[in-house]
């Protein structure tokens, strides 16, 4: 694996900017600059996700296998845990005409899908996640 260390680094100073500059805005409160700051991050997540799902796009059809070729390129939306994914993915055509997809392939992704599998399970999860009230105590018997 390699070292994030450098690139966490200029992230979170990147993002330490952007949140001063909202406290810069003033008359809130410290939820209401939690709650600002956490949208702000959720959608900066979401586009750098998106930029690297591209990135990986292209390197994997950079090294396609012999006789298979990119067909089309075509956007894509993903609902995830930090907000809507949007980037582009190519198709590409094997050498008998079967369509291709290297990036969902690579990342086991059903083609068709319009959510990410971290977004299914929190929502399998929070769907499950039911309010029980709490057991009564019984009722005490005198005895006989």
């Amino acid at each position: 694996m390699h070292d994030t260390a450098a690139p966490w680094a200029e992230a979170s100073s990147l993002l330490a900017s952007s949140f001063y500059e909202i406290l810069n805005e003033g008359g809130m409160s410290f939820e209401e600059f939690e709650s600002r700051s956490i949208a702000y991050g959720h959608a900066a997540i979401a586009d750098a996700i998106s930029m690297a799902l591209e990135r990986k796009d292209a390197s994997l059809c950079a090294g396609l296998p012999d006789g298979c070729k990119v067909h089309d390129k075509r956007p894509k939306t993903l609902a995830s845990e930090v907000g809507d994914l949007r980037f582009s993915y190519r198709r590409a055509r094997d050498a008998y005409g079967n369509t291709v997809v290297p990036l969902a392939d690579f990342l086991d992704l059903p083609w068709c899908s319009r959510i990410t599998p971290g977004a299914r399970s929190f929502l399998v999860d929070a769907g499950a996640d039911v309010w029980t009230p709490a057991p009564t105590c019984p009722t005490r018997r005198p005895p006989t």
